[in-house]
């Protein structure tokens, strides 16, 4: 079912492997879902390559991983042994994916573990960019079950079984890979940008200098430049409101520091050490049930 081409433990060879297959933390960019990547994104870095640099989360996430996977053993009593084997798939040799953990079943059969040390809560459901990750595991090795370990915000600990989807592996995230890798080895087109920070960047990877020269754009985007002026219309007016309501905070807050509503949210006006005087407001996801 899989061929076992590297190991994560050679680090350097295996992020040069990574290249050559869409691994598992890749399959929910693929598919436009993943809330860190992008179809253009996922792309530019099978193409042009990553800077392979650990984010803070990157790095915590590998270093606190087998810890996560010793504890998940003796909490569930299963045979666990860490993995970190580039496995690649027979069939579609495109596909890939980096094993955190093996287990095996009361019954004996064979499963994987998931590790993630993260903020997402799985208790009431796997988020859907995890669950496509795994279902891109079982494509890999045509095993039938696996396992979340999660450790949230390094203070709770729980496990959740996935089971393996068929009809979503068939009907969707096959034929939507293979797709993608036609693109990647013909080196484009690139997929169709949507509107996330990760496009964003990644364009800019891809079309990293203009040469003066003047391109027509196809008709379809008629509606795009229509699209465009009516959204810019309104930001500019959400602007100039929201600017209008910021002066009428800053005035009632005058010369004191923070300004309380009665339901708990706080605004601050603090002066700087070098006098400039700079105003925050609560985030909305800070808002406090009423």
């Amino acid at each position: 079912m899989f061929d076992v081409v590297g190991h994560s433990e050679d680090r350097e060879s295996w992020l040069e492997l990574r290249r050559e297959g869409i691994g598992g933390s890749d399959a929910a960019g693929v598919l436009g879902v993943s809330p860190w990547s992008s179809p253009v994104s996922v792309f530019a870095d099978k193409v042009l390559g990553s800077d392979n640099k650990d984010s803070e989360p990157m790095y915590w996430g590998r270093t606190l991983e087998p810890v996560i996977l010793e504890h998940y053993a003796r909490e569930t009593e299963r045979e666990v042994t860490s993995d970190g084997r580039l496995l690649r798939s027979k069939e579609y040799p495109c596909m890939q994916v980096t094993l955190d953990g093996r287990q095996s079943g009361p019954a004996g059969e064979r499963g994987f573990v998931e590790v993630k040390n993260t903020r997402f809560h799985l208790k009431d459901g796997v988020p859907q960019h995890y669950w496509i990750q795994m279902q891109h595991q079982f494509a890999v090795t045509g095993w039938r079950w696996g396992t979340f370990a999660v450790l949230v915000m390094g203070a709770e600990f729980y496990w959740k079984d996935v089971a393996r989807d068929d009809d979503f592996i068939d009907g969707t995230l096959i034929p939507a890979e293979l797709d993608f890798w036609d693109r990647v080895q013909a080196g484009g087109p690139t997929p169709p940008a949507d509107a996330s920070d990760a496009t964003l960047e990644a364009l800019k990877r891809i079309y990293p200098s203009d040469d003066g020269e003047t391109v027509t754009l196809d008709g379809e985007f008629l509606d795009d430049d229509i699209q465009r002026q009516k959204c810019a219309a309104i930001v500019a007016e959400g602007k100039g409101h929201l600017q209008s309501i910021d002066n009428r905070i800053k005035a009632a807050i005058g010369d004191a520091t923070y300004g309380l509503l009665p339901n708990g949210r706080q605004y601050a006006w603090k002066a700087r050490k070098d006098g400039v005087r700079v105003f925050r407001a609560p985030k909305p996801e800070e808002e406090q049930a009423s």
